[in-house]
């Protein structure tokens, strides 16, 4: 029997997924039957965002409990620094069980590749490839095998049956188990089972005031089959949560829901993601069940950083001491609703000054920008300069800029003070960067081709 204190991690990642796409966020056209079930049997964090919300920088986050600029994965498509401590690493040492499904996005590389071992963090068994967003047409590799493997069914109905079968091997050896996966979708491209694509109409879709005059049709259009892609993952996320209840684990095993970054769907007349301070992109779901623990329906509005938060709250949550180099809070208090529990009162944010690859590199930033975000303001600076301050009571919509009104020269001068100090005590500079290219770097275009020439040779398997 498995103690109480080491329950079963679940981790599940959807790529790319905006807050508001979820019923239990007050969305009246998107059906997330999944999602909101998982607010309903455990805690729904109101006030998540994400301190880098851009792929890579999060992903090494979760992994290090670190800030970007101290765990060294700053931008897309570099490697993780190598000889630092992991988070599944840990988990192994105390006997866990661990398993990665799914797109990586840590080790560089070309897009649809091998993942060597050394870069995947410690993971004992690794179902997945380096990058990449082909749903119809994608790869994965098994462990130490370089052979790529491809399957008939879409990327995400194969992942839920590989992320299954680690679970199922894991409880048959006795161990408990982190078993995590990467859902590419609702990131895109919108490419889906026609029935998922279909399933909205852009006449139904609500939007809000962030969209511009003349861009109402095109972020509805984008929103209406970006949503069948969320509905698509709700989905595969029920067989998950079905399994666990079956196999009568659902009281001792933990499960996370969320996401590195949203999608701006329009707003400002921006899509995709954009690595910006604004609501679209920073705000995400993150959702945690554990029966045994965390309460039916309990709502968190406090802020908390997911991306550096998930590494101490699942260690604390597991009985093993967090090291003194994490850098985010441990929300174990919150979720088992302790007396006093360590409270943050605002979000960290980052945007790290990147090399301008050859193209396509819209996702990063040429300038070094920070923030502050509290329930209150959003404070931004750029190279040591502040560019924006809103005030998210009055303008929850951050249409405002204030930055310019002498009525608030004296609140600019107190974030901007806040702001410096926040940088000294987590070791943040204006100067961090980006000194080299990215390895391999590969446009867009040239990555398509590259990945499909990887399924053309791959072996079909499942």
């Amino acid at each position: 029997m498995i103690p109480e204190s080491r329950p079963n991690i679940v981790y599940i990642y959807p790529d790319q997924m905006r807050y508001d796409a979820m019923g239990n966020a007050g969305n009246r056209v998107v059906k997330t039957p999944t999602f909101d079930r998982m607010a309903a049997e455990g805690a729904t964090f109101r006030g998540a965002y994400t301190s880098y919300p851009l792929c890579c920088p999060f992903r090494a986050s979760v992994m290090t409990g670190k800030y970007a600029h101290n765990h060294g994965l700053t931008a897309n498509h570099y490697p993780i620094p190598l000889g630092q401590e992991y988070l599944p690493e840990i988990l192994n040492r105390h006997g866990y069980s661990t398993g990665w499904i799914g797109k990586w996005h840590l080790n560089g590389g070309k897009k649809q590749d091998f993942v060597p071992a050394e870069y995947r963090c410690g993971y004992q068994h690794f179902v997945g490839f380096s990058r990449g967003h082909e749903y119809e047409k994608s790869v994965y590799y098994v462990n130490d095998d370089e052979t790529p493997r491809k399957s008939k069914r879409f990327e995400p109905e194969y992942q839920t049956t590989q992320l299954i079968d680690f679970m199922r091997e894991s409880l048959e050896s006795g161990n408990p188990f982190m078993a995590s996966i990467c859902y590419g979708p609702p990131h895109h491209p919108h490419e889906a089972p026609e029935h998922y694509l279909n399933m909205y109409s852009p006449d139904e879709i609500e939007i809000s005031d962030r969209v511009p005059a003349g861009e109402e049709q095109r972020a509805k259009e984008f929103l209406a089959t970006y949503y069948g892609l969320v509905t698509w993952v709700d989905y595969e996320i029920s067989k998950v949560l079905s399994w666990i209840d079956e196999q009568g684990i659902t009281d001792n095993t933990m499960v996370i829901v969320v996401s590195d970054h949203g999608d701006m769907a329009g707003d400002y007349g921006k899509y995709q993601k954009k690595n910006l301070c604004f609501e679209g992109s920073m705000h995400v779901p993150f959702l945690m069940r554990y029966p045994n623990k965390i309460r039916k329906g309990l709502v968190i509005d406090q802020l908390v950083d997911p991306s550096v938060d998930i590494f101490s709250t699942i260690l604390d949550i597991c009985g093993i001491e967090i090291p003194e180099y994490a850098q985010g809070l441990s929300l174990k208090g919150q979720l088992f609703e302790e007396e006093n529990p360590l409270k943050k009162d605002y979000v960290y944010y980052q945007a790290i000054r990147a090399i301008q690859q050859p193209s396509e590199s819209y996702a990063e930033s040429n300038s070094a920008i920070r923030g502050i975000r509290t329930e209150e303001y959003l404070y931004v600076s750029e190279e040591n300069t502040p560019t924006a301050l809103y005030d998210l009571k009055e303008d929850p919509q951050e249409l405002n800029n204030l930055i310019d009104d002498i009525v608030h020269t004296d609140r600019i001068r107190r974030f901007d003070k806040m702001l410096t100090q926040k940088m000294q005590e987590l070791g943040d500079s204006w100067d961090v960067g980006n000194p080299d290219p990215i390895p391999d770097y590969q446009t867009h275009a040239d990555g398509m081709i590259y990945g499909r020439s990887v399924y053309k040779k791959a072996l079909l398997c499942n």
